[in-house]
């Protein structure tokens, strides 16, 4: 797939063609020591990872940083990732503080007729990807591939006019989906401030106010334990659920022991995490508690609770009968309690929308990848 205006082959080149190098400095070049609340800035993995240059952990003084000026960066610098989270890439915008890369950071700086953002398009190809994390070194915590192997590395790429087309027209995909991350990140926000203003004001009205014991009943999850943990990525089976972040392990084709009593909270009984639940499902451990209402009282205000709340512990052990069933919760009559629930309901189904856009988005952008590089 190409600009109808362009024709002819796109020509192999070796990365080492197209950039110079520069790997962070190792050592004690970089010591917390020499780190100042103000000053020029040190650019670290995050930064890559997330290609956000809104805040700055670390600062170092003029002097050091004039030491270390083979590690400074400018703008249209390309910085990558290259310890433990592989192979994320950042442009250095234009408008960026001055400062230098810290050891687990590589810059690449682009050479005379090639595109610094059609590089970092290439570069995020999961052909080279691949080759990335196929060539890295460590165990456990990988660290990149060295730079002479990463000079060796090929890249198609087409003459400086259709490079230039190229990545100005994904970058505005790039845009857009950027856009789209920070709409539902400012809907997430307004949800969360919203929902701590209500508690707050309820937690210090004269609602009565009740032992989470007396509101949900608890069960315990073994019964619904999957017993295969070589899970399928086919979402039409069952889904294997933990509280945490990842919250879908995968699926199961077990049709016994599955949870199908309707909506219910699950609770990590160790990290205190927790998922609100409207399918049936199976769970690969058990450290979870099953939440379930009692009468009178609306599942989702008490999800809601919870997330106000903010539970959260280091400790390794279990919490909710110990600690979490002993917690005082104020609880106005079901009428109020369903109404906040609905107005929480209703940014969780706009957040739910403007996601899907999101992956839309992603996806369209993982086609043209895969239909104009070759």
């Amino acid at each position: 797939m190409r600009f109808p205006e362009f024709e002819g082959e796109w020509e192999e080149k070796k990365l080492g063609e197209i950039c110079k190098f520069v790997r962070g400095p190792f050592g004690s070049a970089l010591k917390k020591e020499f780190f100042i609340n103000d000053g020029y800035a040190v650019y670290e993995q995050s930064h890559a990872i997330h290609n956000n240059f809104d805040s700055f952990r670390y600062y170092i003084s003029e002097e050091k940083f004039n030491s270390l000026r083979r590690f400074s960066v400018e703008p249209k610098d390309i910085i990558m990732s290259c310890s433990g989270t592989m192979g994320k890439f950042a442009i250095i915008p234009e408008k960026s503080k001055k400062g230098v890369i810290n050891q687990a950071l590589l810059k690449l700086t682009s050479k005379e007729n090639f595109n610094h953002k059609f590089i970092k398009i290439a570069l995020e190809l999961p052909q080279i990807q691949n080759k990335l994390l196929s060539q890295s070194a460590g165990g456990a915590i990988k660290n990149v591939v060295g730079i002479p192997q990463l000079k060796e590395i090929g890249l198609y790429i087409p003459k400086p006019i259709e490079q230039n087309k190229i990545a100005s027209f994904l970058s505005l995909i790039d845009q857009r989906i950027e856009t789209q991350n920070k709409i539902i990140e400012d809907l997430k926000l307004l949800k969360s401030t919203i929902r701590n203003k209500i508690f707050e004001k309820i937690r210090k009205s004269d609602f009565k106010k009740l032992e989470i014991r007396d509101l949900l009943e608890h069960e315990q999850p073994t019964k619904y334990i999957v017993e295969n943990v070589d899970y399928s990525e086919n979402p039409t089976l069952i889904p294997v659920l933990t509280a945490n972040k990842a919250f879908v392990l995968g699926y199961t084709d077990e049709q016994y022991g599955v949870y199908d009593k309707g909506d219910c909270i699950i609770f990590d009984d160790f990290t205190m995490d927790m998922k609100y639940v409207k399918f049936s499902f199976k769970v690969k451990s058990s450290a979870i508690k099953i939440l379930t209402p009692k009468p009178e009282i609306n599942l989702r205000y008490m999800f809601e609770y919870f997330s106000y709340l903010s539970l959260s512990s280091n400790e390794h052990k279990r919490h909710y009968i110990s600690e979490v069933e002993d917690i005082k919760v104020s609880v106005p009559d079901v009428e109020k309690q369903n109404s906040i629930a609905r107005l929480l309901l209703a940014f969780d189904r706009k957040i739910e929308v403007e996601s899907s856009l999101c992956i839309l988005l992603c996806n369209q952008k993982k086609y043209l990848l895969r239909e104009m590089f070759i």
